[in-house]
C-alpha cells in the first residue's frame, strides 16, 4: 500500500489536520482499500480517525444511514471514499453547516486515487477562481461542442470554487478537486445536451433534449435508454419529474485528471464541461429536491459567457 499511502498524506494534506480533532471515514464495501490507507496514515500522524462502513448506496444523491449522518454532525473532518455520492445529501450539507471540513470521493478507484492525489492541490487554485468569478459576473451562458451540443441558459446564481482547500470552517470539496460550478437560474435552459460519458451509464454520444430547465427528451440509443430509466426510477421513489431537473452546470479545472470512465474524475478534466441532474440544493439559488445528482460530462466545448469565448473547442482562453 506504499503508493496509496503518498495519496493518502496527500488528502489529509489537504484539510491541515491537526491532533485533537474528529476524523470520520465513510467508506463501503468497494472502497475500503482506499479508507484503510488513509485510516493508517491518519494514525501515522497522530490523529484518532474513525471508519463506518455502510452499504453501497442505490444512487448518487441518496442520504447516508442516520448513524452515519449523526456521526457526521460531531466531526471536524470528514472524508468519504464511497461507491455513489453522499456529496447532495442533507446529511453533508448538514455537517457543512456545524462546521465539519468534508472530501467526497464518490466512485473514485484505486488508479484514480494513484494519478490524481499525488500533488499539491493549491497548483489549481487560481484557474479554479478565476473561472468561478466569471460565472459569478456572467448573465447567459451559451455551450457547443463538435458532438452537437448547443444549450443556453440565465445565470446569476453564486457559483463555487472546487480547489481541494480544506483547512477553514465548513469548507467542501470533492477530492479529486479541480472544478467551477453553479446552478443555472431554473426553468430558463433550452437547447440540446450531446452526453459523451456517464460513468457506467453513458459510454457512447447520446442526445437530450433540454426545456425550459427539464429534459425533454433522451436520444433511444442503448445508453440513452439506460439514463432514462435511472432517472425514472428516481422519479418514482421521488413521486415528481425532479430527476429531470438541468441542475448543475460546471468547468473542469485539473491538468493531472483524465477521461477514464470514473465521473468524479471525468468532471474535472481540464477544458470539459459537465451539466447535472436532479437535485441542485446544494447551490446557491438551487430549490429542487431530488435523490438523485447525476453529472454528464462534454468534452471539445466551447463556452460563451455573455459575448466573451473563455473555453474554445476544450482550450481555455483566459
Amino acid at each position: 500500500m506504499g503508493n496509496l499511502q503518498l495519496s493518502a498524506k496527500n488528502t489529509l494534506n489537504c484539510f491541515k489536520t491537526k491532533k485533537g480533532e474528529d476524523i470520520l471515514i465513510i467508506t463501503d464495501v468497494n472502497k475500503k482499500n482506499i479508507a484503510l490507507a488513509i485510516y493508517k496514515e491518519a494514525l501515522d500522524i497522530g490523529l484518532d480517525p474513525i471508519i463506518m462502513e455502510m452499504v453501497p448506496r442505490r444512487f448518487d444523491g441518496e442520504e447516508p444511514p442516520r448513524a452515519v449522518a449523526h456521526a457526521m454532525l460531531f466531526s471536524d473532518v470528514i472524508i468519504a471514499p464511497t461507491t455513489k455520492s453522499i456529496t447532495h445529501t442533507n446529511a453533508r450539507r448538514n455537517a457543512t453547516k456545524n462546521g465539519a471540513r468534508i472530501a467526497t470521493m464518490p466512485g473514485i478507484t484505486e488508479e484514480v486515487f494513484l494519478r490524481t492525489m499525488q500533488f499539491d492541490y493549491s497548483s489549481i487554485k487560481y484557474t479554479t477562481e478565476l473561472l468561478t468569478k466569471f460565472l459569478d459576473k456572467t448573465k447567459t451562458a451559451t455551450i457547443t461542442s463538435n458532438n452537437g451540443t448547443n444549450i443556453t441558459f440565465k445565470l446569476g446564481n453564486k457559483a463555487s470554487a472546487d480547489t481541494g482547500t480544506l483547512k477553514d470552517y465548513g469548507s467542501f470539496s470533492n477530492l479529486p478537486a479541480g472544478e467551477t460550478s453553479v446552478a443555472p437560474v431554473e426553468r430558463t435552459a433550452s437547447g440540446i445536451i450531446v452526453a459523451d460519458y456517464c460513468g457506467d451509464v453513458i459510454k457512447i454520444p447520446t442526445k437530450i433534449q433540454i426545456e425550459n430547465g427539464f429534459i425533454k427528451n433522451i436520444q433511444e440509443n442503448n445508453d440513452g435508454i439506460k439514463l432514462k430509466k435511472l432517472l425514472d426510477e428516481v422519479n418514482r421513489v421521488d413521486n415528481s419529474k425532479n430527476a429531470y431537473n438541468l441542475a448543475e452546470f460546471g468547468i473542469g479545472t485539473n491538468p493531472y485528471a483524465k477521461i477514464s470512465g470514473c465521473t468524479l474524475e471525468d468532471e474535472k478534466v481540464l477544458g470539459t464541461c459537465h451539466f447535472a441532474f436532479g437535485d441542485n440544493t446544494s447551490y446557491e439559488g438551487g430549490t429542487i429536491d431530488s435523490t438523485i445528482h447525476l453529472d454528464i460530462i462534454i468534452k471539445n466545448v466551447t463556452v460563451k459567457l455573455d459575448n466573451k469565448i473563455i473555453i474554445n473547442n476544450g482550450k481555455i482562453l483566459i
